[in-house]
């Protein structure tokens, strides 16, 4: 059990992170989805 305890610390520093970081996911993705759609549309032309 000892040597768990590490990891476990690590990995909810780790999810704080993330939480953080959540309220920018939306803008995120869109921003991916937007380069993705342009990228699609040079390629086709």
């Amino acid at each position: 059990m000892d040597s768990m305890t590490p990891s476990i610390a690590g990995y909810h520093r780790h999810e704080e992170k993330v939480e953080e970081y959540t309220p920018y996911l939306p803008a995120f993705s869109a921003a991916v989805l937007i380069i993705m759609g342009v990228g699609f549309i040079i390629g086709v032309f």
